[in-house]
């Protein structure tokens, strides 16, 4: 067997494998040479970004959620990406420990972003929409809610 086809065979059982604690400074050594695929065990539910759409403020419709669940298990999936970034950027906007300015910036970056999810999620090109944030268990965070803004 060549070396390279060895390093690889390594590779995919090291993280086939199933995580347990592994001692020894020798063996500890040698783990840095192989890259750790899994970073964390499970993944945290994350906010939902809702958006509701209508021709006039008092025409809204339903909270729907317009961020698609991210995919496990796609390599380098672009879909996934985007979803993992927009997750981030809610993220962001609920746990704001940043100054005025940033919070300013992060806001207009989720109300662009749920503008474009109503386009193109919803189907809609007029009226109004409004947005807000709810934490994984659905109830609405009142400090992450938008106006009514024209699409």
């Amino acid at each position: 067997m060549s070396l390279p086809a060895l390093v690889l065979l390594l590779v995919v059982l090291a993280t086939l494998a199933a995580r347990r604690s592994v001692g020894g400074a020798l063996l500890g050594r040698v783990r840095v040479l192989l890259p750790a695929w899994r970073f964390f065990d499970t993944v945290e539910p994350t906010p939902q970004l809702c958006v509701r759409v209508g021709a006039t403020a008092a025409a809204m419709g339903a909270w729907l959620e317009v961020i698609p669940a991210v995919r496990r298990g796609a390599l380098l999936s672009a879909r996934s990406n985007l979803a993992l970034a927009m997750h981030g950027l809610v993220e962001r906007l609920v746990s704001a420990d940043e100054d005025e300015l940033a919070l300013d910036v992060t806001l207009a970056q989720v109300t662009a972003l749920a503008r474009d999810r109503a386009h193109t999620a919803l189907g809609h090109d007029h009226g109004v929409f409004q947005w807000c944030v709810r934490d994984h268990d659905g109830a609405r965070l009142e400090r992450a809610r938008s106006e009514v803004l024209p699409l």
